[in-house]
């Protein structure tokens, strides 16, 4: 589980999930802070190379900021910058990310973008399709990486571990890095209308991927859910349950049912997701 009592809350999205296509044209990974701040909808602004926020108040900055990360750049966390840098004018408080912060999480992104960039190629081959190119990469991760169970109760180690920079780079991680993970690589995939992987088509489609958390106190909990093109249903793909229980149950395609029946994952109300 992932301990939320020092990471901040993600933008919640509740209520009724909406039908979206299952296979988008290709969409770049921001890159810089105007990336980033060009996700935020205006509420953040460019500034010598770093982000102010026109919120003032943490309730509404706090979960805006970690959206619009998670929204720009698809495999980090704003989380990992650790702290969220802010001053005080007058009786104000202006949230100021400094260039530091943002080249931290840059960095991260292209970082991971290099990795998916080598192995995903090598790990799901041309002319597979969507269905087993789903399935290689759930068991590639599961095959090749270990939980952390000492970082949940490292404040430190929690907040560098949100993204998927931490896992790569160790071999370890907690849910939301396998999170992180698992929705880089299969976005990375790049789909013919036919939903056939072809690294060397010209048009090409990739599978969106969402973020789904669940809290209860200060605890949580975080894994992904794809939608699926026959029925148009969401099923849910937990990497790190399926790691810590490599001989018990897989939590692989699983609909909301099969996910929230096996006590881990709370109920189906209570789910949070993230596009």
């Amino acid at each position: 589980m992932k301990k939320r009592g020092a990471t901040a809350q993600k933008m919640k999205r509740t209520g009724v999930i909406l039908l979206l296509l299952v296979l988008y044209p290709a969409k770049a990974y921001g890159s810089t802070a105007q990336d980033i701040a060009a996700a935020s909808g205006g509420f953040l602004h460019v500034k010598e190379g770093g982000l102010i926020s026109a919120l003032t108040n943490e309730k509404e900055f706090i979960p805006a900021f970690e959206h619009t990360v998670s929204d720009a750049l698809r495999v980090c966390d704003a989380a990992e910058m650790i702290y969220y840098p802010f001053r005080y004018e007058g009786s104000n408080v202006v949230y100021q990310i400094p260039p530091d912060s943002v080249e931290l999480l840059l960095t991260r992104q292209h970082f991971v973008e290099e990795w998916l960039s080598i192995h995903v190629p090598a790990i799901v081959p041309a002319g597979t399709d969507r269905t087993a190119a789903i399935r290689m990469i759930f068991d590639y991760i599961v095959s090749n990486y270990s939980y952390d169970y000492g970082a949940p109760d490292d404040f430190y180690s929690i907040h560098d571990s949100q993204g998927a920079y931490r896992i790569i780079t160790t071999g370890q991680g907690i849910c939301s890095g396998y999170s992180k993970l698992f929705r880089g690589m299969v976005e990375y995939l790049p789909f013919t209308a036919q939903g056939i992987v072809d690294y060397e088509a010209q048009e090409v489609f990739h599978i969106p991927v969402a973020i789904v958390n669940w809290t209860e106190g200060k605890e949580g909990h975080e894994w992904n859910a794809i939608q699926d093109p026959g029925d148009g249903l969401w099923y849910h793909y937990d990497l790190s349950e399926t790691v810590m229980e490599p001989w018990g149950y897989e939590r692989f395609h699983l609909s909301d049912l099969n996910i929230a029946g096996d006590g881990k994952h709370g109920r189906i109300s209570e789910h949070i997701y993230e596009y």
